[in-house]
């Protein structure tokens, strides 16, 4: 999944170039030497962290997942019983009005707030609660290096008006994406 979310990572930072530069200048601060990277350092890219939180809320690879029901219970109106199957979609979740302001919008501002939207428990890029990711948030840190790191030394471009297509099978994937890296002077 992180390469899924990558592939979107560096798509809306092609086209952002706004937010490329800022991640950019954030990113200067970084040692070269990516070894000598430390939690300090990864603790202050508050806006290379907003950028992956903001590309997982539009584009979760974990688009669609199931649950069984274990216990009687109520959900929107309806009776689940046990061994019924739930569909969650965090990608339409992330995408209702009612947990998101402006919630087609691409806004990295919004997890620089005092009240993120993070803390609403509408935010599900890993999953949540005993089916959260293990991998979490080994995740988030390496997509959010892996971000800063190549703003840091690269602008990106789209060369083609379609860059992708979206694939479903699966994750949520820009397949076949087509991006052009430009080194920085």
């Amino acid at each position: 999944m992180p390469t899924r979310a990558g592939a979107w990572l560096l798509l809306n930072l092609a086209r952002r170039p706004q937010w490329a530069e800022h991640i950019a200048a954030e990113a200067s601060a970084l040692p070269h030497d990516g070894h000598q990277v430390d939690a300090g350092h990864v603790a202050r890219l508050r806006t290379a962290d907003a950028f992956v939180r903001e590309t997982l809320r539009l584009y979760p690879p974990n688009w669609l997942t199931s649950r069984v029901v274990a216990q009687p219970t109520h959900l929107g109106g309806h009776r689940l019983v046990p061994g019924d199957r739930v569909m969650v979609s965090p990608y339409l979740l992330h995408r209702d009005e009612r947990h998101h302001d402006r919630a087609d919008t691409f806004a990295p501002e919004r997890w620089l707030e005092a009240s993120s939207p993070g803390t609403t428990g509408a935010y599900l890029p890993f999953g949540a609660g005993p089916r959260l990711c293990p991998g979490a948030s080994l995740a988030s840190l390496e997509l959010v290096l892996v971000l800063a790191m190549t703003a840091r030394t690269h602008r990106l471009s789209c060369p083609d008006s379609q860059p992708y297509r979206l694939d479903t099978d699966g994750a949520l994937t820009p397949a076949g994406l087509h991006l052009a890296f430009h080194p920085r002077g």
